[in-house]
């Protein structure tokens, strides 16, 4: 897009007619009005889903079957009543016969259907074969059948209720709001993903891109009229709860479930568009803490490893006299997307990153009477929504970043930092000695901690894990205090997906991961048959998971390689 070429800019409100009188009331009738349009264009194109009730049909059922089983249970009936007849060991052999042939079927049938399983993979890859076997197909989740106190208490404990905010930060809307064009309703649009569970509305992601194609004007018409209005419409703000099962703990506790918020696909669209502007208004004020690694494109786990390893590796450097000893704390924030207060992020958008006004208008809106449904055993319940980064939707993410910026930001001790990857939170310092390096983390943790609770954010203490990195002859498992919490230091700590042991060698790493890609091999080769099996290069694409597993950091741990530890 030229830069001096003014038709190819996104025009404004004040260029366009009847969108600079729109209110909120009308950007609301507008968007009621188009998805009326797309709501009564999916009933007429395709069937809703309807959710089956009761008990499921096993997949190897057939009409084959069902005959049999209907003969199977005449014969042993009748074998019953018979049973002090002098005909009854002929009728017993009959029973005995059908049900013989009741399980020959059954069995044949399974297989049957595990051959078409591994036939799929010649044209789903990773259907449900690599599914089953993996273990990535669940039982029904335990959350549909809980009573409402229970639920209640899981759902209160996940989304904690944070008071009003005090601040509006609304502004006069402004007439020379850029509006949305085209190109960036197909980039936005296409953007989201196919084949994902829809939100209330039930409308999914490829009806917004057909809608796109045909008539974009459509749907750019409705997200035009809420930018220009500075709202973000009420019935995206709705969420509906899905909770998956962690298996682990008592199911009846908050931290036993991971809360997903499905919403509506339109919605999403819309923060798609908000967050075409959004990024670049960030970069523009200064961008993110470079050590924040989660949630930003072109960075990765491996970025914030090679951060960590490389300070650690550069201790070690230079003569025993010489070399500092490190020390990593992986720390750990209690449901910290769902704590992160509204006026937070808004207070860091305005504030810190000096947003337009017009976005800062529509964040406001975005961060304000949420509601989230859940099922109980008794019926839907509502509750309303006062805080949270929603996992699930697109703003999410980079509302949090923007919030939690001053944490990485914190001035640290000499030889301090702070890494992030979303809400992992580590540190690391370089010290000569025990001592010195025990009162450095005491300064780091006093002002994590006030951050913290400055931001109604707290610390899981009991999770906190320490290595001690060197190469000195000193002891490295020892107890160390954490705020009022003691701690004994690990001989390794898993950060980001890698073990980290106290002289970097990768030993403890390399072992956990070649017995974990042994066990997704052997998973594998249920579907591997010679006989009847995928054909060769999908057999290669599969393989290829436990290449990634094998692979995952290579470029921090490559030189381990060299060393042989069996």
């Amino acid at each position: 897009m030229a830069a001096n070429d003014h038709r190819q800019q996104p025009s404004t409100t004040s260029q366009t007619p009847g969108m600079s009188v729109l209110s909120a009331l009308d950007a609301e009738v507008t968007v009621n009005k188009t998805m009326k349009i797309l709501t009564k264009a999916c009933n007429a194109s395709m069937p809703k889903k309807v959710l089956q009730t009761g008990r499921p049909p096993v997949y190897w059922w057939n009409e084959n079957i069902a005959r049999l089983r209907r003969i199977c249970n005449q014969l042993r009936r009748r074998a019953q009543r018979t049973r002090r007849q002098e005909n009854w060991s002929t009728i017993h052999t009959e029973f005995a016969e059908a049900r013989k042939k009741l399980r020959h079927e059954i069995n044949k049938s399974k297989a049957d259907c595990w051959q078409k399983i591994i036939d799929e993979i010649n044209v789903d890859t990773w259907g449900r074969g690599y599914k089953i076997v993996t273990g990535k197909l669940q039982a029904q989740n335990r959350s549909s059948l809980m009573d409402e106190e229970v639920m209640e208490s899981i759902v209160n404990g996940l989304f904690p209720t944070h008071p009003p905010r005090d601040i509006d930060y609304r502004s006069v809307r402004r007439t020379d709001t850029p509006l949305f064009t085209v190109d960036e309703l197909k980039k936005a649009i296409g953007a989201l993903k196919n084949k994902k569970a829809p939100g209330p509305d039930g409308i999914p992601s490829e009806v917004l891109k057909i809608a796109t194609e045909a008539c974009p004007q459509l749907l750019l018409r409705m997200y035009n009229a809420c930018l220009g209005a500075g709202v973000f419409s009420k019935r995206w703000k709705a969420a509906r709860l899905v909770l998956l099962d962690k298996g682990k703990g008592d199911p009846s506790l908050p931290s036993s479930w991971r809360p997903l918020c499905m919403l509506d696909t339109a919605g999403k669209g819309y923060e798609k568009l908000l967050l075409l502007r959004l990024l670049p208004a960030i970069e523009q004020a200064g961008d993110l803490s470079p050590r924040q690694y989660g949630f930003r494109k072109g960075r990765s786990t491996v970025h914030a490893l090679t951060d960590v390893v490389t300070a650690v590796r550069r201790s070690q450097e230079g003569s025993r006299y010489n070399r500092n000893l490190a020390l990593l704390v992986t720390l750990d924030v209690k449901n910290a997307f769902n704590s992160a207060r509204w006026s937070d992020m808004l207070k860091a958008l305005s504030i810190d990153f000096r947003v337009p006004p017009y976005l800062l208008n529509v964040m406001d809106s975005y961060l304000k009477n949420r509601t989230l449904t859940y099922e109980t055993a008794q019926g839907v319940r509502t509750k309303d929504i006062t805080s949270r980064a929603a996992q699930g939707s697109v703003l999410g993410p980079q509302l949090w970043n923007a919030s939690y910026d001053g944490v990485l930001r914190l001035e640290m001790p000499e030889d301090c930092f702070l890494v992030g990857y979303a809400d992992d939170v580590a540190a690391v310092v370089l010290a000569r000695t025990m001592d010195s390096a025990q009162a450095k983390l005491e300064q780091i943790m006093t002002r994590v901690t006030e951050w913290m609770e400055e931001h109604s954010l707290a610390l899981a203490t009991s999770k906190t894990e320490v290595v001690i990195f060197t190469r000195k002859p000193i002891p490295t498992i020892i107890p160390m205090r954490i705020g009022n919490t003691e701690i004994t230091t690990k001989p390794a700590a898993r950060y980001l997906g890698v073990m980290l042991d106290t002289k970097i060698t990768f030993g403890e790493h390399l072992k956990r991961t070649a017995d974990r890609a042994a066990q997704k091999s052997a998973a594998l080769c249920h579907l591997m048959r010679n006989i009847n099996g995928p054909r060769p290069c999908k057999r290669r694409l599969m393989m290829t998971v436990v290449e990634s597993i094998l692979l995952y950091g290579a470029e921090v741990w490559a030189d381990a390689l060299s060393v042989a530890y069996l």
